[in-house]
């Protein structure tokens, strides 16, 4: 069975985007799911390491990140069946997906190392950055967006397969 279970976005259906993990001899392998009317659906990039599930929308679209062979984080977007990466272009080693609308409007993060330093709202094919306009690049966790555009902090792990923190302070709002 699982070692930890994060239910990390609901939608207005009650149908629930998360994770859960396994650990086995120190080491987690963490694989996203999705909760509907009673039933867990695992959520997998193929070819991922590691899928994290942060959010999901009222038409079923979940958003999140994954980790490739090579170490990398990427955003993710399941639609209708279909995985989609969505990483911020130039968005170095580190992205991931932290909220979506039922406008179809994304929020997420990316950066290099171990930390995101950058956030981002992804609309209509469109990237805008959203980071704080006062002090240096620091690590930053969008969270969830709204219908109205603002976001709220939502928990991430510092990368995948690292301990999970809580977040908090303020938040960019559009």
């Amino acid at each position: 069975g699982a070692t930890d279970t994060y239910a990390w976005g609901v939608n207005k259906l009650g149908e629930i985007a998360g994770e859960w993990d396994v650990e086995v001899n120190g080491e987690f392998t963490e694989s996203g799911f999705l909760y509907s009317n009673g039933t867990f659906t695992n959520i997998a990039v193929p070819g991922a390491a590691d899928t994290i599930a942060y959010a999901i929308n009222s038409a079923g679209s979940v958003v999140g990140t994954y980790l490739d062979t090579s170490g990398n984080t990427h955003g993710f977007l399941l639609q209708n069946g279909t995985y989609t990466t969505i990483d911020y272009p130039g968005g170095n080693s580190e992205n991931a997906l932290t909220g979506i609308n039922d406008n179809g409007v994304i929020s997420g993060a990316y950066g290099a190392g171990v930390v995101y330093q950058h956030a981002f709202i992804y609309q209509k094919g469109q990237f805008t950055l959203a980071d704080v306009p006062f002090g240096p690049p620091a690590e930053v966790e969008p969270g969830q967006v709204s219908s109205v555009g603002t976001t709220r902090p939502t928990p991430l792990p510092d990368r995948v397969g690292a301990k999970h923190r809580t977040c908090s302070g303020p938040w960019w709002r559009r």
